[in-house]
């Protein structure tokens, strides 16, 4: 069964269209499951080569829950988020960047009801292609780390409201900022950390109430342990933490979601096509809450990797 719902899952991404070293935890968007979301760190890596000052790019992810696949086979509904885009480096140390994202769905009718704009099930509940927010990036490399870390680079950005649900939500745009700290622990082995604080800002036309105006205020980050087999082959364990807050803009740090959390192991297997670089990404992940003790996936009622909770999650990256 997983090798037919990861074989279908390929078939999806290459249909519609991270780096090595960047778990899929750390990605944007995994809706079948949640809005976990989590740190992109390949934000700040995706960038023309030295010897060039145009690059493009093409990213798809796609995610399917692991009860859906039992339950459904091939009739389970799979989720796909790809961005195609340019970038063009400004100096040795400065990249900009311009994606649009496009969503899409197959099996569209059997996705779990929702009445989030931004669920799957909301976004083609008319249509198995919609066009998401387009962004634009700005990315800085630097020679230098933090707590002896090695050098980091930076990723600012912003994602104009004009996509279905930003509309729906009457958004005014989402600001973004990447990094991930990285140590070599080995010369195979690497620690990291992703840091993804992010703001939704609202308009005083939000449909959400008890929201209204107020800026969403999102904290996301955690751990991962990244194995390099090779240079083109690496494994690795990532856990996430996703924080919301929509009082921050009062002075007040409420928050209106700390329950959720995100397991994920998965690999990397990377090549080179002409001049440009190709990485295909397969992982598991599970979301769970933090509400009891069930979230840790080190008690005996643990609810860590438990089907109703697990997602598979499959990524095409190509770069040139």
């Amino acid at each position: 069964m997983k090798k037919l719902v990861l074989l279908t899952l390929t078939v999806a991404s290459i249909a519609h269209a991270q780096n090595p070293a960047t778990p899929a935890a750390v990605v944007e968007a995994k809706p079948p499951v949640s809005a976990a979301g989590a740190v992109s760190v390949q934000e700040t890596q995706v960038a023309p080569t030295e010897a060039r000052k145009w690059g493009a790019l093409l990213i798809s992810e796609s995610f399917m829950g692991v009860d859906d696949a039992e339950r459904l086979g091939g009739t389970a509904p799979t989720h796909t988020v790809s961005q195609v885009g340019m970038n063009y480096k400004v100096s040795p140390t400065w990249t900009v960047e311009g994606r649009q994202t496009f969503s899409s769905a197959t099996n569209r009718e059997n996705f779990a009801p929702s009445s989030s704009a931004s669920n799957p099930a909301q976004i083609h509940r008319t249509q198995g292609l919609v066009a998401l927010d387009p962004m634009i990036i700005a990315k800085l490399k630097t020679a230098t780390g933090v707590l002896g870390s090695n050098p980091l680079s930076h990723a600012f950005r912003y994602e104009i409201p004009v996509g279905q649900a930003s509309r729906e939500l009457k958004r005014n745009g989402y600001l973004r900022y990447d990094t991930n700290l990285a140590w070599n622990t080995t010369p195979k082995l690497e620690t990291s950390f992703g840091i993804s604080p992010r703001v939704y800002l609202n308009s005083s036309e939000n449909p959400n109430a008890a929201v209204g105006s107020n800026a969403v205020y999102r904290w996301v980050g955690g751990p991962a342990l990244t194995y390099a087999f090779t240079d083109k082959v690496n494994a690795y364990a990532a856990y996430t933490v996703d924080a919301r807050s929509s009082t921050a803009d009062h002075g007040t740090l409420r928050f209106d979601q700390l329950n959720l959390a995100s397991h994920e192991i998965g690999m990397n297997l990377s090549t080179t096509l002409g001049q440009g670089n190709i990485t295909l990404n397969p992982a598991l992940s599970s979301d769970v809450t933090l509400d009891d003790g069930t979230s840790s996936i080190a008690t005996t009622d643990s609810r860590v990797f438990s089907h109703e909770n697990n997602t598979y999650y499959l990524a095409l990256t190509a770069t040139y």
